[in-house]
């Protein structure tokens, strides 16, 4: 039990020294714990798939043993949280033998299955599997299909080597050596690609060869912060790990997904640069391309030509009237100020030593309006 003194005096980190100083005696007590929690789960589970019926007088006996036995000392429970059972399972040996009789018993029917025919999913409930994998992590490997929370578990046992196909989302909960302790032929491309996106792996550990088909089936659903990140990691392999056509379509993607943003008032990149910047010696298709879709991203090509800087200045003009036609009736709408494309600012900021061909293009399509 715990006084008032002693509540008073120890803090959460205190008390589970006080408890637990032994470091292995708190991990295995823990993840009974754990375990004992991932249960719970089979009474809901009852209402809706068949639970066995041991494991179900094991949560009885969990119950009554263990979570109706802790302190109700006001405020212990919101102070000490998980040390309370766990101290309760420490002091109960009872309880702690039929732990272990329950762990073998689901344990031994795991081992029984075979992954092909009869996975352990088909005759264990997934609570109850989880169940025995706090003990024994190792008979994940009679699951066909793992779920998040069995991998979560292999996971922090320091298991990783027996995740298959991670999901993407716990990425971010584990460090880099963790990801890259997963074997590279279970995992798969959306997790990797995760993995890239956070640092914790580089383009060429994943299955790069896969980054064509993701990039087509994610397009619309690629954050605009990741983006660039991928954009660079694929010209980094380039043409020579893809090919001239597949780069070719991807980057035709790129520009086609691309949302670029140039503030006219400041002259500069508001959010990231033109995805043309980074392309690796773009052909003049897709150069063209991207001026198409944003004539401001001409001032990133090198070597400019005639044809590429009249493209740029007649689609800033086209869609400069086309943002003014949809605007201009608009409360408190002024041309010059909230309309993006600005020939001025493209000529003056983008195009590179126009020829004199070029210099009549601009001075015929400014002559009959203000376009700063």
């Amino acid at each position: 039990m715990i006084d008032a003194s002693m509540f008073a005096r120890y803090s959460k980190q205190e008390y589970k020294e006080y408890l637990f100083p032994d470091k292995k005696e708190f991990y295995r007590f823990r993840d009974m714990f754990l375990a004992c929690k991932a249960l719970l789960f089979c009474r809901s589970a009852e209402m809706v798939g068949w639970v066995n019926p041991k494991t179900l007088q094991f949560c009885d006996l969990y119950k009554k043993e263990i979570m109706d036995s802790i302190d109700e000392f006001p405020g212990v429970r919101e102070k000490y949280g998980y040390l309370l059972p766990m101290r309760q399972m420490r002091d109960n040996l009872e309880f702690q033998q039929k732990f272990q009789e329950h762990t073998e018993y689901l344990a031994n029917i795991m081992r029984g299955c075979i992954v092909d025919y009869n996975p352990a999913e088909k005759v264990l409930n997934e609570a109850e599997i989880c169940f025995v994998l706090w003990t024994h992590p190792e008979l994940v490997k009679y699951v066909k299909k793992q779920t998040r929370d069995m991998q979560e578990i292999l996971f922090k046992k320091g298991r990783a080597r027996y995740v298959k196909n991670p999901d993407s989302s716990m990425v971010r909960n584990i460090n880099a050596n963790v990801v890259q302790s997963v074997p590279f032929n279970q995992r798969g491309i959306d997790f990797e690609v995760s993995a890239f996106w956070d640092g914790k792996l580089s383009i060429r550990d994943i299955h790069f060869e896969q980054l064509p088909k993701y990039f087509v089936e994610h397009i619309n659903t690629i954050p605009d912060c990741r983006f660039e990140a991928l954009v660079k990691g694929i010209e980094e392999l380039g043409a020579a790990t893809f090919g001239e056509n597949v780069m070719e379509q991807m980057r035709m993607l790129f520009i086609q997904h691309e949302d670029p943003f140039y503030n006219t008032d400041l002259k500069k990149w508001s959010y990231e640069e033109p995805v043309l910047t980074y392309m690796k010696n773009p052909s003049k298709k897709v150069k063209e391309a991207s001026v198409r879709k944003n004539p401001y991203s001409v001032g990133v090509i090198k070597y400019q030509y005639d044809a590429i800087q009249d493209l740029a200045l007649r689609r800033c003009k086209e869609l400069h009237d086309a943002y003014f036609n949809t605007w201009k009736n608009s409360y408190n709408y002024k041309d010059r100020e909230d309309n993006p494309w600005n020939l001025l600012v493209l000529w003056e900021c983008m195009i590179k030593n126009p020829s004199v061909k070029v210099q009549k293009i601009y001075k015929e399509l400014t002559k009959d309006r203000e376009y700063w």
